[in-house]
């Protein structure tokens, strides 16, 4: 009863009192008893009628006989002469020209991106040094200004 292993689960079918419903007591299985007869763990039994329980979709699938089923993969059934790994001589030329073609299209946008980059540096530095040149020259006016003020 005090057992520390055992799980203390009072019933939703008991009452304040403590007396069971009989209705559906009897669907429940107990394994262990308190000393005032109330069931301390409880383990739910499967149903009677197990035709009655959907199946796996799995199992409902191949309990239907449609015949037998082809369980290859489809990159199984693909005859060896389309395959990618069986190539002719002119396929594989092919492929090899395309990649250069690729890689030398890469390339190219690779060097055009490095050159535009440059020229939006060159034009920035061009903007920044005359926004520069006007600034000093404002420098320049407001001593001058300033001066002739004090003069």
């Amino acid at each position: 009863e005090n057992d520390p292993q055992h799980l203390l689960l009072r019933s939703s079918n008991s009452s304040v009192s403590g007396t069971k419903k009989e209705d559906s007591a009897a669907k429940i299985h107990a394994v262990t008893h308190s000393s005032t007869g109330e069931p301390l763990v409880y383990i739910p039994q499967p149903p009677l009628n197990r035709k009655t329980c959907p199946s796996s979709a799995a199992n409902s699938d191949r309990s239907k006989g449609k015949g037998k089923y082809n369980h290859r993969t489809q990159s199984a059934r693909i005859s060896p002469v389309t395959s990618t790994y069986c190539l002719s001589p002119r396929q594989k030329e092919l492929q090899k020209q395309l990649e250069q073609k690729r890689e030398k299209l890469k390339r190219e946008e690779e060097q055009r991106k490095i050159e535009e980059e440059k020229e939006k540096k060159r034009e920035n530095d061009i903007v920044f040094k005359a926004w520069l040149q006007k600034k000093r020259e404002q420098v320049l006016e407001m001593r001058r200004i300033q001066r002739a003020k004090e003069i």
